[in-house]
Parts: structure tokens; sequence; C-alpha cells
């Protein structure tokens, strides 16, 4: 994966990084089939639309294969959830596991 981690796991590498870690925590709600822009996402994490732009933090997660960049010729990017990422199922299965282990 590009960018400057010295993480040496996938959970280090999202615990190092704030914004990842949120942005995958909202593409575990959004909605398969839409596509949201750079704007949608800053407002649906709470990050700041200008740290997205100057950040590789969506981009990371597009490189996990979590979320799709959608860009025509002229148009704005976009993003959608992949729905077929192994990264997201477990990303969901360890958010269901803590939930479990929460309420025991």
């Amino acid at each position: 994966m590009q960018g400057d981690t010295t993480a040496e796991t996938g959970w280090a590498f999202v615990a190092d990084n704030d914004e990842v870690a949120t942005i995958i925590n909202t593409a575990l709600t959004m909605e398969e089939g839409e596509t949201y822009s750079r704007s949608e996402l800053a407002e649906m994490t709470g990050i700041a639309l200008k740290t997205l732009h100057l950040m590789d933090d969506v981009e990371h997660v597009v490189e996990l294969g979590i979320l799709e960049k959608h860009q025509s010729e002229g148009e704005e990017v976009a993003y959608s959830v992949n729905e077929d990422s192994t990264v997201l199922e477990k990303a969901r299965e360890f958010g269901d596991a803590v939930t479990a282990a929460q309420s025991d």
C-alpha cells in the first residue's frame, strides 16, 4: 500500500490513521449502489473537506478495496462502497464481534 506508514499490521495501520478508521466506519453504513462525492464523504465522516483533499486517506481506503472510485471526464470524483470487498466484510465481522463482546 502506498503512503507513509510504519505499521506492521493492518490493525496498526488503521489505528495509526484516525481519518482512515473514520472513513471505514462510515463505509459500513453507506448504501450499496449509491455514489458519494468527496463533499458528501466529508459531511458523513465529519472530516473537513480540506483534509480529505490534502490527505491520501480516501485513496488509502480505495486501495484497501473498501471504496470504489468513479471519475468520468469533466465530472467530480465519486465513491461507492465495494460490497465485494473482503476488507469491508472483515470490518463488519470485527464490529459484530466487538458488539457481542460488549453485551456479554
